[in-house]
């Protein structure tokens, strides 16, 4: 009867995890298209992206086509030809902003899991489950057609995966999918998987260990091959930007302009839009021309300050232009600011749990890693130009990082507020 009982038990708690999460998701997705104008969003980086997919999944020439790295806007292209088979291709963009939803949803729930690394406390367990689900720079996220509402929620189901269930060979090939494609959307993601890798060749047997790469490796392959067809042989890899921002980190600039056969297309980050005029760089050299503005930006390195560039471009983590700025949705920018704060109040208890009493420490193992996927996402931001919204995928992996301080003091409040009963 214990036996029974407990899976009941178990069970019972899983549901009602899973109606929450439901409930988020149904949430998440009435706020975008009921009080949102989310059809007005699709300008800038947006705008490009659903262009681009929309071209895609109708078999049309994609001008630049790996200007971004092409594989967002070919899954995203996938959905939206879906849609038009299903007949719902005016319906293509909220077909995203569901899909969207459900995949924080999940990577929600992934990530609350990984609390147990770092805590046996069940209400630290419950706080953190629903913190995450109600995370609101992903909400905000949610709102727009960015990368960050596929590759993030990868990520997380890949970090999950991959460190909670390695135990199955199958759940292991899934994580290294997931995360393989997350870094095929977002290519500053493969800094996250250098403390990854360290983590299976110390962990994994030898055979996982293989499953784990190889997978990677194969998804990798195929992202590449498809940037090498979509830009017509001209380039390889995950996209033709990486170049392009490697020369205007080092070369501090505004803009990064290319014209040329009678087109033209350019790089501005939102972060540095209030540089003056003249800090704009115009060459007839294509970006997937990389070589060529990867000399640019070496020159640009070997003439300036390193340390001023990345202290600034750190700076501006949590002092920038936020993009997308639209001050037609409710209160959102303060309440941005209100993370933006609470994330530096986690980097500072981060830093702190190593005082704590051995009791509340998580293994040393997992401090390691977690260390170095925070350092991997701060070198994934810092080579690009820093800007706010960089830092929000991340802000849930430095909140786990303060959950041993966090129950530190919860539990000494619980003992403060015992001795006054008693007095």
């Amino acid at each position: 009867m214990r036996r029974i009982f407990s899976r009941v038990k178990k069970f019972s708690i899983l549901h009602w995890e899973w109606i929450f999460v439901a409930l988020a998701v149904v949430v998440r997705v009435v706020m975008v298209l009921a009080f949102t104008a989310y059809d007005d969003y699709l300008v800038s980086d947006m705008g490009g992206y659903h262009e681009r997919a929309t071209l895609f999944a109708q078999g049309l020439e994609i001008n630049f086509a790996v200007y971004w790295p092409p594989a967002f806007h070919t899954l995203l292209g996938g959905l939206y030809w879906l849609a038009a088979q299903l007949g719902l291709w005016d319906l293509r963009v909220e077909l995203f902003i569901v899909s969207s939803a459900l995949l924080w949803g999940i990577a929600g729930w992934c990530m609350a899991q990984l609390v147990k690394l770092f805590t046996t406390s069940k209400s630290a367990y419950y706080i953190t489950f629903a913190l995450i689900q109600l995370w609101f720079p992903l909400w905000y996220l949610n709102i727009f057609v960015l990368s960050e509402n596929w590759s993030v929620p990868l990520l997380f189901i890949g970090l999950y995966a991959s460190l909670l269930r390695a135990n199955s060979t199958r759940w292991l090939a899934v994580g290294a999918a997931c995360l393989a494609v997350a870094v095929a959307i977002r290519p500053a993601f493969i800094f996250l998987l250098v403390p990854l890798a360290l983590w299976a060749v110390v962990k994994y047997p030898k055979f996982k260990l293989a499953i784990f790469f190889l997978v990677q490796l194969t998804v990798l392959l195929v992202a590449g091959l498809n940037t090498y067809i979509q830009s017509k042989s001209q380039t390889w890899g995950l996209g033709a930007n990486g170049g392009a921002v490697f020369a205007l980190v080092w070369c501090d600039v505004k803009q990064l302009f290319y014209f040329g056969n009678g087109e033209s297309f350019s790089f501005a980050p939102p972060a540095v839009i209030e540089y003056p005029a003249y800090k704009v760089m115009s060459f007839s050299t294509p970006f997937t021309d990389q070589n060529f503005y990867y000399k640019l930006g070496a020159e640009c390195l070997a003439n300036s300050n390193p340390t001023q560039i990345l202290a600034k471009n750190i700076q501006r983590l949590f002092d920038s232009k936020v993009f997308p700025r639209f001050y037609d949705i409710w209160v959102t920018l303060d309440i941005l600011h209100v993370y933006k704060v609470w994330t530096l109040v986690n980097l500072g208890l981060s830093a702190l749990v190593w005082l704590l009493p051995r009791k509340y420490l998580p293994s040393p193992a997992i401090t390691v890693l977690f260390l170095g996927l925070f350092l991997a996402s701060v070198l994934a931001v810092v080579q690009g130009v820093g800007e706010e919204r960089y830092l929000w995928p991340v802000q849930p992996l430095i909140f786990l990082m303060a959950i041993p301080a966090y129950v530190w003091c919860g539990d000494n409040l619980r003992k403060v507020i015992n001795r006054l009963r008693l007095n």
